[in-house]
């Protein structure tokens, strides 16, 4: 591993966008390589491209869509850079993912509605 980067965020609430500049020294976008993050969000897991930047870094961004059906809890995550056969680590850690509001007053309605049945 080439080190671990810090640049997400401790957390997130589930539904919000997320958008990080990400430049790891020695490797890139220029010189060919490129980079993923790879969530364990629950219930399915979420691949981010880095998309070139025209800074000599990427951005990486994850959309509300992609986050708003996260559950609550660690989500961890880590990314690579790749340039043909390589492939190198260059940043581990987790987020703690908080619910979203959005869903949690979906399922208040749903259950007064069974109360109310």
């Amino acid at each position: 591993m080439s080190g671990t980067l810090n640049l997400m965020p401790d957390s997130l609430v589930a539904g919000e966008s997320l958008s990080v500049t990400v430049t790891v020294a020695g490797y890139s976008p220029d010189d060919g390589w490129s980079l993923a993050y790879r969530f364990a969000a629950q219930p399915t897991g979420i691949t981010a491209a880095g998309a070139d930047n025209g800074a000599g870094g990427w951005t990486v961004s994850l959309t509300s869509a992609q986050t708003l059906t996260m559950l609550s809890g660690s989500m961890r995550y880590d990314a690579l850079v790749t340039k043909g056969d390589e492939s190198v680590a260059v940043d581990k850690g987790a987020i703690v993912v908080s619910s979203s509001p959005l869903l949690a007053s979906k399922w208040a309605t749903v259950l007064d509605s069974v109360d109310a049945a």
